[in-house]
């Protein structure tokens, strides 16, 4: 076991090896199990025609328009099947993995690299987002990534670094606008240095590369003011509760399981208890580190650094939500998730050693425990069964009606006949009409009294996953 936590070139290949098989069977395995749900409808809908097209409908939402440009090359090779679509999110999850092991292993050392490795590699909340045709697991690799380079460049500045700096953060920043607290975060980091007296001759190389970064978003910056006043006006995302800041760690780590997962989670906290206690005696790179980053910065370097990537964008969204920019949600911090497992192992490092033993054990153990609870149940809009339950007796004449009207881009994936957009409050001229709404969703259910008021009665419904499917007929 000692081999595989030497800093050496062989065991970190293995390490990075052996993360890549975990990760990649989780990630890729039931990528097809549940059906697209609403958003990635939505995220199909923007993937098709050209890529102007893309960018225009992109820029007409709340997003940057990168991964969705990604998306429209990514399934004109590989189709839009869930398989194929959600493979671009898993592949970038699998990314984040071995980023999160790149970073820690720069910071702490090569055994602490691979213990954050392994809490990614496990991490439901990660799992969840590879599986989802949306930005949010190219956001956590970017996210990631950027650190990297960040790191690297301070440990070695030049041109190069400075290139791969911007080869990571420039499509951070057009991937989701979360990626801008990455950015701050380095740049909080930075200036902490600079009052503690290091990184002084690295001010300049950090200037030009951040004038460069900044320079590189001009080309979409009107379009992200525009953007920004739907937040500012009104957006889906609720104002946060206290209580919303104090589960936010719970919701990243995904603690949530049943009671046979008892035995995932025992399977778990023993490899955790294993991992750690066989993972060496790697000097923690503020200390020195492993032998290739002797030369480095000394004082302040990786448990600041990831403390305040973990703790800035979470507090700085809540305190933005409360002002009213709504942007405090568990998939908008992505960013974040990362942070958490480079935190969980920098902690576990600074108390004794049989306690650090036992947090991380129970870490891993409850990530694991939280994998049968996942993979046994329907989360996303079952949109594929409502389509099919449809199809069963509709007819071309037949008229459907959806609200929200954005359901109709999921449930078009799987309906065998193209359903023609209707204009809301256009009055169906059809006998049967196929109204499908969100469940508990008021404006659905004014839907259905305003097509009884047309003299349309249910004659039969059904529910889905977060779906009411009703059909209603008209002598």
């Amino acid at each position: 076991m000692s081999a595989f936590v030497t800093p050496s070139s062989r065991a970190s290949l293995v390490v990075a090896l052996g993360l890549l098989v975990l990760a990649a069977g989780l990630r890729f395995s039931g990528l097809d199990t549940q059906s697209f749900w609403t958003d990635e409808g939505i995220s199909l809908v923007f993937a098709r025609g050209s890529a102007s097209e893309t960018v225009e409908m992109v820029s007409r939402d709340y997003h940057p328009p990168l991964y969705f440009l990604l998306l429209n090359g990514w399934t004109k090779l590989f189709g839009t099947g869930e398989v194929a679509v959600r493979s671009l999110s898993a592949l970038f999850s699998l990314a984040a993995v071995l980023f999160t092991w790149a970073v820690g292993r720069r910071l702490f050392g090569a055994a602490p690299g691979w213990l954050a490795g392994l809490l990614a590699a496990c991490s439901v909340y990660q799992l969840f987002y590879a599986q989802e045709a949306r930005p949010y697991a190219m956001l956590a690799c970017l996210s990631a990534a950027s650190m990297t380079a960040y790191v690297a460049w301070l440990r070695k500045p030049g041109a190069k670094s400075v290139a791969l700096y911007l080869l990571a953060s420039v499509p951070l920043l057009y991937t989701q606008y979360m990626g801008f607290f990455v950015i701050l975060c380095q740049n909080l980091h930075f200036s902490l240095g600079l009052m503690r007296g290091c990184f002084r001759e690295r001010l300049r190389g950090w200037m030009l590369a951040e004038l460069l970064l900044g320079a590189s978003f001009l080309v979409w910056f009107p379009t992200f003011r525009r953007q920004f006043g739907v937040v500012e006006e009104g957006f889906w995302i609720d104002t946060p509760s206290w209580g919303d800041l104090g589960q936010i760690s719970l919701v990243l780590l995904c603690y949530r399981w049943k009671w046979w997962s008892w035995v995932a989670f025992a399977a778990g906290a023993a490899v955790g208890m294993l991992a750690w206690w066989q993972r060496g005696r790697a000097t923690p790179f503020e200390h020195g580190g492993p032998t290739e980053s002797r030369e480095e910065p000394p004082a302040l370097f990786g448990a600041s650094l990831v403390a305040i990537w973990f703790f800035v964008p979470i507090i700085l969204a809540f305190v933005l939500s409360l002002k009213g920019i709504r942007v405090f949600h568990h998939r908008s911090l992505a960013m974040v998730s990362p942070a958490v497992f480079l935190v969980t192992v920098a902690l576990c490092q600074r108390v004794p050693r049989p306690i650090g033993a036992a947090v991380f054990s129970l870490v891993l153990g409850a990530s694991v425990a939280t994998l049968p609870y996942y993979s046994t149940r329907v989360h996303k809009h079952n949109y594929r069964a409502a389509a099919a339950f449809v199809a069963e007796s509709d007819t071309a004449q037949d008229e459907v009606l959806f609200e929200p009207a954005f359901f109709q881009a999921a449930f078009d994936h799987y309906h065998p006949r193209e359903i023609p957009m209707r204009p809301p409050g256009t009055p169906p001229t059809a006998s049967r009409v196929w109204c499908v709404i969100k469940t508990r969703w008021p404006q659905g259910q004014q839907m259905l009294r305003w097509l009884q008021g047309q003299r349309y009665r249910v004659t039969e419904s059904k529910t889905f996953r977060l779906i009411e499917v009703h059909l209603l007929e008209r002598p």
